[in-house]
């Protein structure tokens, strides 16, 4: 499993590679976070803040007992979740924004054996045409792809029928041990692809930054999916919220 993750990490760096590559297309050269991206991304993470809150409030009634809990911890840091994301007005940052795939994840990938196909670059749902165009941090496809993976573990530990009588624990426990080391193995060879360009920033404190506040973003963009279709994996999203803002409280 470790060196398919890796070659996954590998292949995702290619593509942010490719997509950054033309510095002669306008539509494709990467380009700085200037203060009028900064502010339209505040403003977006804002709008999408608000919005789940809203809907966390008016489901509430439909979480089974463990959902509760997660939705109580969400809603009463919401301030903190406000202040994180603020963060992106003033954070001194010299990587570099591209055209990024947009709604990457697992199921976004095939694997034939030997590698991997990426397909559907049509970006987010919710997203409008014309801000489906506007360049991001290619973290914000890594974050996307890491989300999956913890998806992909709490699914089935969570709602296979040979875990229905583990205590959530244990459950959360294995979840997490499984999540952190598929995910540091992605992570070092996505970055050590991308290391010879300046996309992004050899920074550690900066690539940890950007990959935390687009982590926060899209646990709470999938609030939305599960919230609207399936409130029992509702808990999945949550846990991922609330992992990202215990590490940022831890620092």
């Amino acid at each position: 499993v470790n060196e398919q993750v890796g070659l996954l990490g590998k292949r995702t760096a290619e593509m942010h590679l490719a997509l950054g590559s033309d510095f002669t297309d306008a539509s494709f050269a990467p380009e700085p976070f200037n203060d009028e991206y900064r502010d339209w991304l505040f403003a977006h993470f804002e709008s999408l803040l608000k919005r789940r809150i809203l809907l966390a409030k008016q489901n509430y009634a439909v979480l089974d007992e463990k959902g509760k809990v997660l939705a109580d911890y969400f809603l009463r840091q919401g301030e903190l979740i406000r202040e994180t994301f603020s963060q992106i007005k003033t954070q001194p940052l010299q990587s570099l924004r591209t055209r990024i795939h947009g709604d990457y994840h697992l199921g976004q990938v095939l694997y034939n054996g030997s590698d991997y196909i990426i397909l559907d670059f049509e970006g987010e749902p919710e997203s409008s045409i014309s801000d489906r165009k506007i360049k991001h941090s290619p973290m914000k496809d890594v974050a996307g792809m890491l989300r999956s993976f913890h998806y992909a573990v709490s699914a089935k530990l969570y709602f296979s029928p040979e875990t229905k009588d583990l205590a959530d624990e244990v459950i959360e426990n294995a979840a997490q041990y499984w999540y952190k080391a598929i995910s540091e193995t992605y992570l070092t060879h996505y970055l050590v692809t991308l290391e010879q360009s300046n996309l992004l920033s050899s920074d550690k404190s900066e690539q940890a930054f950007l990959l935390k506040i687009h982590l926060l973003e899209k646990a709470i963009y999938e609030l939305g999916y599960e919230f609207n279709g399936r409130p029992t994996w509702v808990k999945i999203p949550l846990k991922g919220i609330e992992q990202v803002l215990m590490e940022i409280i831890g620092t």
